[in-house]
This record gives C-alpha cells, sequence and structure tokens, in this order.
C-alpha cells in the first residue's frame, strides 16, 4: 500500500500494520491492543477483586515482540499484570516445554496469542497439568479448527467478539445463509471478516 498507493485492507490484528499512516491502508478487524483490554477487562479480577496476574504465550520472533508490546499496552491500560511473554517456536515445537515454563509462574490466567493448531494443543497441555485458571485467546480462535484440536480443552476458553448492531445481525444472517447454501456448512468468523473486505473494496472501486 505504501509504495503503489493500492487500497489495501487488511485483515490481520497487529496493531502496527495501520500505525505508518498510509491513508489508503485499513485495518479492519480490532487489533491485539483492542481484544487484549477486552479480555484483560473481562476477566482481569479474581474472588478477592485484585488483578489476576497473566501470562501470554507467543509466537516466537517479530510476530511475537508485535503481540508483546499489543498486549503490555492493553494490560496498562486495564490494570492487569502481565508477566514477560513466553514464546513458542515452531522450529523447535516443545509444548510440552512451553507448559511447563508457563505453569512455573503460577499465573492466574494464561493468553494463547498462536494460531489454532498450537493453541489448541497448548490448551490440551495445560488442563492436563490441571492448570485450572483462565484460559483465553485472541479472536481468530473462534473457530471449529481451534475446538476440534482443543477438544474438552476447549469449555471455557474465553475469545473476544465484535458485538453487532441490529443492521449488522441481518447482512450476517444473510451472509451465513448464502455461505450454507454454496458450501454445505456455516461460515467461520474470518469468513464473514473476509466478506467485509472484499465488499469494502468493491464500493471503493466503484
Amino acid at each position: 500500500a505504501g509504495r503503489t498507493a493500492v487500497p489495501v485492507v487488511s485483515l490481520c490484528a497487529d496493531a502496527s500494520v495501520t500505525r505508518t499512516g498510509v491513508p489508503w491502508m485499513v485495518r479492519l478487524v480490532p487489533c491485539a491492543v483492542d481484544e487484549g483490554r477486552a479480555l484483560f477487562s473481562g476477566l482481569g479480577t479474581g474472588k478477592k477483586r485484585r488483578p489476576l496476574r497473566w501470562v501470554a504465550v507467543v509466537p516466537a520472533g517479530r510476530a511475537g515482540r508485535q503481540a508483546t508490546e499489543d498486549l503490555e499496552t492493553a494490560a496498562r491500560e486495564a490494570g492487569c499484570q502481565l508477566e514477560q511473554p513466553v514464546a513458542w517456536d515452531p522450529k523447535v515445537d516443545d509444548i510440552a516445554g512451553v507448559c511447563r515454563r508457563v505453569l512455573q509462574r503460577r499465573p492466574g490466567g494464561v493468553l494463547l496469542w498462536l494460531d489454532c493448531a498450537p493453541a489448541a494443543r497448548l490448551a490440551a497441555s495445560l488442563r492436563g497439568a490441571r492448570f485450572s485458571g483462565g484460559l483465553a485467546g485472541p479472536s481468530g480462535l473462534r473457530s471449529s479448527e481451534f475446538i476440534a484440536r482443543a477438544g474438552k480443552a476447549a469449555e471455557g476458553f474465553v475469545v473476544p467478539v465484535v458485538v453487532l448492531n441490529a443492521n449488522g445481525k441481518a447482512v450476517r444472517r444473510r451472509f451465513a445463509a448464502e455461505y450454507r447454501r454454496r458450501f454445505g456448512r456455516g461460515p467461520e468468523p474470518a469468513a464473514a471478516m473476509a466478506c467485509d473486505a472484499a465488499v469494502l473494496l468493491a464500493r471503493l472501486l466503484r
């Protein structure tokens, strides 16, 4: 977008995507700061009304550094305690080791800021290790893939969702009906977001 002036509608939750000031770049989904703040605010107090101590598991590398920055901002704004995140490296893929590192910090809640497959495996590993605290993650984990892979560990797992007004609900119902007619199953939330992005671009081009 910055080099070619081609309009771009992004479905990336990385908060840095729209910080460059490029006027023809728009992020259509909530950023990680928005989602983290919603989770911390909704789940951030324990029985004694004190902030929960959270540990986040993020990808290794640049994506993890950006997620850490976004989640630290969200935690400050929500008044929660966020420990130094634990990095998951797909090249090593040591879910058991990541689970041990998380549990050693005795958190009240764990954020799994990962893709569906590793997040589901880690959720199952944490519950298998009898972790009874809160488990949460980004809206991208609101998917049939995560639920199927996580199994019982998906029960009680919290993700943020966008609240629709009456018009938005009507549009979403029409989209879901058409999607089901064409593909024989209901759409994932990501499919609805992608449709919104395509519609926005089409209107811009017109």
